[in-house]
């Protein structure tokens, strides 16, 4: 896979002109030894690892989350000079991205890069531990104003506190986002990372799940600054994507690119179907290597998404709007490069 064109490729002290590390540099705080002991087990275990293409290094994080022994050890990660992520040095989904370092969700970093000139907000929906809005409010795509939404309470705690640790520069919201404010919902937490509403008590497991409740996305935006028209929409909330944006007015009356995951594992497509029907909006996908392509109907979702055990991000945006512009500048620029490439070819 090819890097993003923010990335550089020389070593990873080096950064790009946007100011992200090409692999983030990391410290381990917590109890000394086992601080001093994991760094280079991490370091060395990632190397090894690579020849399997890091195959088996998200099985070994977990299995040391096991041990009291690094229970307490901290990874602060620096993904650009003004920019910084924290989690637990064992949890293995952000360990695998941090210490390998294997481009985080790829296509959504070319696509902030063409949009880079583009004056907009974003509402970061299931943000996580705040990826995302630590490296949006940063210098590397223009210190937008971010606001960061997560359901789960857990979550939430580590996401505020990596908002703290970047100096309170986004706001952060403890709600699950959903077609209606102030509902109660149920949230099922077997891990950080795959949290989604449960439809039904009965379809929760009971030992992981946790009431939250909901905001809709025109109240968040009546948060957001009044006088920038043009938003982001950057939707990971696990297959309550539909939920959220029905009814909403904000994706109808603005510039808007909304940013959703359509897993292979759903053969209906609901999520791209649903934006298709609203026909106020372009679809597109962008690959990890940056390609793009315009998705005119159903059939071209069914194309793309040939394998089912992964997620595919498409892009939707307001019909002859900027980021309409800006995508289709890219599909422009993917064409012409392609032509190039053919015609070198003997």
């Amino acid at each position: 896979m090819s890097l993003p064109i923010y990335l550089t490729s020389e070593p990873e002290t080096c950064e790009a002109p946007g100011g992200l590390f090409k692999k983030p540099s990391f410290e381990i705080t917590g109890q000394r030894t086992a601080a001093r002991l994991l760094k280079p087990i991490l370091r060395c275990t990632a190397a090894l690892s690579s020849v399997t293409a890091y195959r088996g290094f998200m099985r070994f994080l977990s299995a040391l989350s096991q041990m009291r022994f690094f229970g307490d050890t901290f990874c602060e990660a620096a993904l650009a000079k003004d920019s910084f992520f924290g989690f637990s040095a064992t949890d293995s989904y952000w360990g695998f991205y941090i210490y390998t370092g294997t481009p985080y969700e790829a296509s959504l970093h070319h696509v902030f890069a063409a949009i880079s000139d583009v004056d907009y907000q974003i509402l970061d929906c299931g943000a996580n531990y705040g990826y995302w809005s630590v490296i949006l409010s940063g210098s590397a795509y223009g210190r937008r104003n971010v606001i960061a939404i997560e359901a789960s309470a857990p979550t939430f705690k580590a996401l505020q506190s990596n908002c703290e640790l970047n100096g309170n520069r986004f706001t952060c919201i403890n709600r699950a986002v959903s077609n209606r404010t102030g509902q109660s919902l149920l949230l099922e937490r077997r891990s950080h990372e795959s949290a989604h509403i449960c439809a039904e008590a009965n379809s929760c497991d009971v030992q992981s799940f946790e009431k939250v409740h909901s905001i809709d996305l025109d109240d968040l935006c009546k948060m957001l600054q009044p006088q920038r028209d043009r938003l982001v929409i950057k939707l990971d909330i696990e297959g309550h994507e539909i939920e959220a944006l029905m009814g909403a007015e904000c994706i109808l009356n603005r510039d808007v690119l909304i940013m959703f995951e359509d897993h292979g594992l759903d053969t209906s497509s609901r999520n791209s179907a649903y934006l298709l029907e609203l026909g106020t909006l372009a679809l597109f996908w962008v690959d990890d290597d940056g390609r793009c392509c315009s998705v005119s109907d159903m059939r071209e979702v069914k194309r793309i998404k040939k394998p089912r055990n992964c997620g595919y991000n498409f892009f939707a945006a307001t019909r002859e709007g900027e980021f309409h512009r800006c995508l289709r500048d890219k599909l422009a620029r993917n064409a012409e490069a392609a032509n190039r490439e053919s015609r070198t070819q003997p």
